[in-house]
């Protein structure tokens, strides 16, 4: 897990945690089989995660731009506050 605008992956490694955890919950507590625990976080994982990192790998796309390109795109993110901000809350 990378994050694309500090280049770590903790945050998204303990939101993956977090829900293995609550997936796990029902098969520790005996009440849901573990194949079933373990498709509901695939499941849980294509919804919620997978749209991160696509969305984070094409900010690291943008970010390798060539300098002219590149300086266009952050003219405009700093231009628009909107679209900065949509961008970020889409890569979290």
């Amino acid at each position: 897990f990378v994050d694309p605008f500090v280049g770590d992956g903790l945050s998204l490694a303990l939101r993956s945690g977090a829900m293995a955890a609550r997936c796990l919950q029902l098969f520790f507590r005996g009440e849901q089989s573990l194949p079933r625990a373990s498709a509901v976080y695939s499941e849980r994982y294509g919804r919620e995660l997978s749209p991160v990192f696509r969305n984070s790998s094409g900010v690291r796309r943008l970010l390798g731009l060539p300098p002219a390109m590149r300086k266009s795109v952050m003219f405009f993110l700093q231009k628009t506050p909107a679209a900065s901000k949509y961008l970020i809350r889409k890569t979290r």
